[in-house]
């Protein structure tokens, strides 16, 4: 198994044209050994060598293969284990989402530093629900002026995010009963947050923010605007925060395992 380089983990769904534009940028990547696609589509995944050309880095045949799951649509497909990873290091990636080459490289150094933590380049954190007739809930920080100004994490977003392979098997038969039904009944939210959840738990420790440029998350922001997924929908930040409550109780937490840090 190679330590010089990762494995791409591609997640898409029905974006055929982010899906092209992210295999394009991550194939030109140093670092990169392979990109495997996370396809959860009915359709029959693209095959290299056809006219769907589009779907692969035509420079480098076999970087890309594809990874079906043909029965199921879920979200939580990005964690499926593959046991032919030619890598430890994997590096989860939504399709419409292109870390500026060297930011990757320079993640993937950081990474090889903390392998046993989640290292990414979105951070988030939690807090105590804002009305006292919440009782004992929390709610999901986004807000990125806030993280700025408090300088405060606890979860890095697993849509642009380093990992050790050995995450991926354990999400699949380790996480508590309950938390994969859950997810999949709410709509596809949150797996990024349980997987947060379940590397925080075991390692006690919190995980590793590398920040991008400034013109990259302005231009991220620009890019992304008429986009349409789960993080635009309505009410979307006070479900991550119920995610974040129940997971709590599911993992049998007396204190929350989310571990707090500062950049």
């Amino acid at each position: 198994m190679r330590a010089d380089g990762f494995a791409v983990l591609l997640n898409t769904f029905e974006r055929p044209d982010l899906l092209k534009t992210a295999l394009r940028h991550y194939g030109k990547c140093r670092g990169v050994e392979e990109i495997r696609v996370v396809w959860s589509e009915k359709r029959d995944a693209p095959r290299e060598g056809t006219a769907e050309d589009g779907y692969f880095v035509k420079k480098k045949p076999g970087l890309v293969r594809y990874d079906a799951h043909a029965e199921s649509t879920s979200i939580q497909n990005r964690f499926e284990p593959l046991d032919d990873l030619r890598t430890r290091a994997v590096f989860n990636v939504d399709e419409d989402v292109r870390i500026p080459c060297e930011t990757l490289y320079r993640g993937f150094k950081a990474w090889q530093k903390h392998p046993d933590a989640l290292v990414g380049y979105y951070a988030r954190n939690y807090a105590p629900a804002k009305k006292p007739s919440d009782g004992c809930s929390w709610r999901y920080v986004a807000n990125e002026f806030q993280l700025w100004w408090s300088g405060k994490y606890s979860i890095i977003l697993t849509k642009a995010a380093f990992m050790d392979q050995k995450y991926l098997k354990l999400y699949k038969e380790h996480l508590p009963d309950g938390v994969r039904e859950y997810i999949d009944k709410g709509g596809g939210n949150c797996e990024d947050i349980a997987m947060q959840f379940l590397i925080s738990s075991i390692t006690r420790e919190a995980p590793v923010y590398v920040p991008a440029s400034l013109m990259y998350y302005t231009k991220a922001k620009l890019g992304g605007v008429g986009v349409a997924g789960i993080s635009s929908g309505a009410g979307h930040h006070l479900k991550r925060g119920d995610c974040i409550t129940d997971f709590q109780t599911m993992f049998g937490a007396e204190h929350i395992p989310l571990v707090e840090t500062y950049q």
